[in-house]
């Protein structure tokens, strides 16, 4: 697939403004995925967990992420461009655009979810109660 091709989303897991590009299979079904997410500046993904492993590739951009229960900025590490970051399965995770745009790639095998720590930071929960 070539980017031009890729067809960019909003996800409804994802606090708005962040954007998600399904580029092999289907993380909702079994099976190998490959989907990138690109971020603006200033973005935040609260703490989360997946059922499965993952592997993070920084294309372009910081990314910025931290590991525990509760979203901190002094535990947010610093990915340049070229990272690959290996987050095991059930692992709390957080994650900002602290300094500019960011897109990485995400590959695991699927079926794939994002659970909050606190459900009142799921925007899925957030636009149900609206």
């Amino acid at each position: 697939m070539r980017p031009s091709e890729f067809v960019w989303r909003d996800q409804a897991a994802i606090a708005p403004g962040a954007q998600f590009a399904a580029l092999l299979g289907d993380p909702s079904k079994p099976g190998t995925y490959v989907f990138r997410l690109r971020a603006p500046s200033g973005h935040r993904v609260l703490p989360h967990t997946h059922p499965d492993q993952r592997v993070y590739t920084v294309i372009s951009g910081t990314f910025y992420l931290g590991f525990g229960e509760h979203f901190s900025t002094a535990r947010l590490e610093e990915y340049p461009t070229g990272s690959v970051i290996l987050v095991r399965a059930g692992r709390h995770h957080f994650q900002e655009a602290k300094s500019g745009e960011y897109e990485v790639q995400i590959e695991g095998v699927g079926p794939t979810a994002v659970v909050y720590v606190d459900p009142s930071d799921d925007p899925r929960t957030a636009k149900a109660s609206r």
